[in-house]
């Protein structure tokens, strides 16, 4: 038995062009006879379709339906659709305003307030203190900056300051001419940052470059990291940033935090960062709700012994910890800083509340 050899495209594509010509000569031949011309009028068109459809109407317009919502769909942001389909047709409650962050379930506790609050916090203290009125948002295309967008909205609105300008970048974004370009002709004195480390770093001295200089930028504990101040030539001094931690060098850091930074270094062969900080305050203060549960461990009697966690402080000298059966945010005040000399320096010794 020999198997036939599929077609190629070319003599399909031939095959097709034969048939539709054999359709034609049928069609022409009809009409040579008498027969009804294919040529019709939209609104003969139009009936035939309703005179085909009887008995369909229900379908079609479902599929009509659904084809429509769906292209709808495709031209709003994905968080439009998302909202629609969790709180609109879903039955998922709206959330309450950005406070909402402040965990309500007894299983969980939280060690420092958010970012939206620390930016919003820091606009409140830069009006206050140094006169700011027009606020611009450099923020990432992400949840991240958009948080820290959404706090900047919240808190210019309840200040009743405009927010003027905002600009957005990628992560990965290394040219920020365009970005600065566009906040810098809006004349605003203030610019906040849902960045992060590079992109932290870059906008800001792009903007030095540039001769932008008589405007502040303020960052959150997201760019509170060695990286961002320690570039080449003081090229960060005036960068401004909140943070729940403080985190000397260990030039300025007592005599008990630098034996600590010699041990960390000893065992790990790298100097701690604010990172390790983080991580250090969180491991402890889990420890000190082990410690008051006793021996008998378990998840009741470890949030028992959390909520008997009053004044706790970190060996950073952070912000006094508590936390209690109604409490389940430990600390809620931060600390200003500005980088001078490659460190970020308090403001002040004082915590900032919202």
């Amino acid at each position: 038995m020999m198997l036939r050899r599929p077609l190629s495209s070319r003599r399909r594509f031939r095959q097709v062009q034969q048939e539709l010509r054999a359709s034609r000569r049928e069609a022409q031949a009809g009409l040579a006879k008498g027969g009804k011309p294919r040529d019709r009028s939209a609104r003969e068109l139009v009936a035939s379709f309703f005179e085909l459809a009887q008995g369909h109407r229900t379908a079609i317009i479902g599929v009509l339906a659904a084809l429509t919502l769906s292209t709808a769909m495709a031209l709003v942001p994905p968080a439009a659709t998302k909202f629609l389909i969790d709180h609109v047709l879903g039955d998922v409650p709206v959330a309450e305003s950005w406070p909402s962050w402040v965990p309500r379930d007894r299983l969980q506790m939280l060690l420092a307030i958010c970012v939206v609050v620390l930016i919003a916090s820091g606009i409140k203290m830069m009006v206050q203190t140094k006169g700011k009125k027009a606020v611009c948002a450099l923020y990432q295309d992400t949840d991240f900056g958009e948080e820290i967008h959404r706090g900047a909205q919240d808190q210019t609105k309840a200040m009743n300051i405009p927010l003027v300008a905002t600009a957005t970048n990628k992560p990965t974004d290394s040219d920020f001419t365009a970005q600065i370009g566009k906040l810098r002709a809006a004349n605003c004195d203030l610019v906040v940052m849902g960045t992060i480390v590079r992109d932290s770093v870059v906008p800001y001295i792009t903007a030095r470059k540039m001769g932008w200089t008589n405007v502040d930028f303020m960052g959150t504990s997201a760019a509170y990291i060695n990286f961002v101040s320690n570039q080449p030539g003081n090229a960060m001094d005036g960068f401004y940033t909140l943070s729940g931690t403080i985190f000397p060098s260990r030039a300025s850091a007592p005599a008990n935090l630098v034996a600590w930074m010699d041990k960390y270094k000893t065992k790990y062969g790298s100097e701690p960062n604010v990172g390790v900080a983080y991580g250090y305050n969180a491991m402890d203060v889990v420890a000190k709700g082990i410690q008051n549960a006793g021996a008998n461990l378990t998840v009741d009697t470890f949030i028992a012994g959390m909520e008997k966690i009053n004044g706790y402080r970190d060996i950073f000298n952070g912000p006094t910890q508590s936390y209690g059966p109604n409490k389940r945010l430990g600390a809620d005040l931060s600390y200003m800083f500005q980088v001078k000399g490659n460190e970020f320096v308090p403001i002040s010794m004082d915590p900032v509340g919202y």
